[in-house]
């Protein structure tokens, strides 16, 4: 993808508030697309889509997690720790600066969860 597009394709992104609302929802626990759909009040396909498209830019992570009874289910976590837009105005540019988050993050959060679980 030209590098370009895939800037204004992240300021769209950015520019919708169901993509903020969902990687906050995902920032400290993972959810499902259920779960975010009653959270953004929108059908299930349509958050789909919308999970689908930040799964494409890497703004999400996909895990698959067991419940109690044995049932698979898949979940999602934000995987971004902040996310800078610079627009120029003079040339009509958009710049996306996307900071990810590292595995010292990741294991922060993990440790969160089994201390709650616990």
């Amino acid at each position: 993808m030209d590098d370009g597009r895939e800037e204004n394709d992240l300021f769209d992104l950015f520019s919708d508030r169901r993509t903020i609302r969902i990687l906050h929802e995902t920032d400290h626990e993972p959810r499902s697309v259920q779960e975010l759909a009653d959270v953004c009040n929108a059908s299930e396909p349509t958050l789909y889509r919308h999970v689908n498209t930040l799964l494409e830019y890497d703004l999400l992570q996909q895990e698959t997690e067991i419940d109690t009874q044995g049932n698979h289910y898949t979940v999602y976590t934000n995987n971004i720790r902040s996310a800078t837009i610079e627009i120029s105005p003079a040339s009509d540019e958009v710049h996306v600066d996307l900071t990810y988050r590292d595995s010292v993050d990741q294991f922060k959060r993990l440790w969160e969860e089994m201390k709650h679980d616990s």
